[in-house]
């Protein structure tokens, strides 16, 4: 993928989040450390705010898996926080 593919980036990145869903440790141990760097990564790709309307969208995605996340489940919080700063 290339960096200025964002709808590419988003479609992706929606699909792995989709995989996960309904999974209690969905973004727990390895795959919540995996979900940290990606975040890191995409703020580092957002830069100046280029890309923010793409990473709403891909918040969104990620908001709709945790609804699928049951509440008492430690990969809830991770979900329900990733991208939150954006």
């Amino acid at each position: 993928m290339l960096p200025d593919d964002a709808a590419r980036i988003e479609q992706a990145s929606s699909q792995v989040f989709a995989e996960r869903s309904g999974d209690k440790d969905a973004f727990y141990g390895r795959t919540k450390q995996r979900l940290s760097r990606l975040e890191s990564r995409f703020v580092e790709w957002n830069g100046e705010g280029k890309y923010d309307p793409s990473l709403q969208r891909i918040r969104e995605a990620m908001l709709e898996v945790c609804t699928t996340i049951p509440d008492d489940s430690e990969s809830l919080q991770t979900c329900v926080g990733f991208l939150s700063e954006i």
